[in-house]
């Protein structure tokens, strides 16, 4: 009797969009230290008059005692609105003690910067996937479970060989995560709320351009696919 490994599959185009996420993880529904992307400082102008805020690295102490100190402050979650944010800040303000240093809150620009940087992290690794087929290096098969060396979207890969495949490419997965999980959705835009056309930089146009899963074929003109499984006969 084959095990569940070997009766199932993953597309080319599903796999590709599932190691962009592990990479580039959305971010649309953090909490907590999760919402927090760094600190910023206050440094006034020459004259006095002005005050200018400036980013700051926080290292892994700060993020550890940032994450004691939330406990006792209001909840973070993400989307956060302006009075939320108010508040939180007022009271990080009244710790004793507390660093010179504000945290800087996740905002609507991360969320969008985290989209473009998985369109351009699943191009690059379209074109490296693309070149280990053709070397041969990693077995693809069409429908029909014939092996072929085209790096297609609707081409399959075997469900044992994804772990390795994904490593090879600098990406840690495990197989079973997937096979167990109830076919959770894999959106290339899982952060945004909005659809295609309104998207910045012309995402939608560059998906297409660059051979990514078109929008148009999917329902409500986002990007939003199951992972993709079939079953395999031999």
């Amino acid at each position: 009797m084959m095990g569940i490994l070997e009766m199932r599959s993953i597309r080319v185009d599903y796999f590709l969009t599932l190691l962009a996420f592990r990479k580039c993880p959305a971010r649309d529904n953090s909490v907590g230290i999760k919402c927090i992307v760094g600190g910023q400082i206050s440094v006034k102008s020459s004259c006095g008059s002005e005050v200018n805020w400036f980013p700051v690295e926080l290292s892994s102490e700060d993020m550890r005692n940032l994450e004691w100190t939330l406990e006792v402050l209001p909840e973070l979650k993400y989307p956060i609105s302006p009075i939320d944010a108010e508040l939180f800040m007022q009271k990080f303000l009244m710790l004793k003690g507390r660093p010179r240093w504000l945290p800087r809150l996740l905002e609507p620009l991360h969320i969008r910067r985290d989209d473009i940087n998985r369109v351009e992290s699943y191009v690059n690794l379209k074109r490296g996937f693309t070149e280990l087929v053709k070397s041969g290096c990693f077995k693809i098969y069409n429908s029909r479970y014939e092996y072929v060396k085209s790096a297609a979207d609707d081409m399959l890969i075997d469900f044992g060989n994804i772990e390795e495949y994904a490593s090879e490419m600098g990406v840690k997965i495990f197989a079973d995560e997937i096979v167990f999980a109830d076919l959770p959705c894999i959106d290339l835009f899982a952060d945004s709320t909005e659809s295609f056309p309104s998207t910045p930089l012309g995402l939608n146009d560059r998906l297409l351009r660059e051979g990514m899963p078109s929008p148009e074929s999917y329902e409500g003109g986002l990007i939003s696919r199951s992972y993709g499984f079939q079953k395999v006969t031999t």
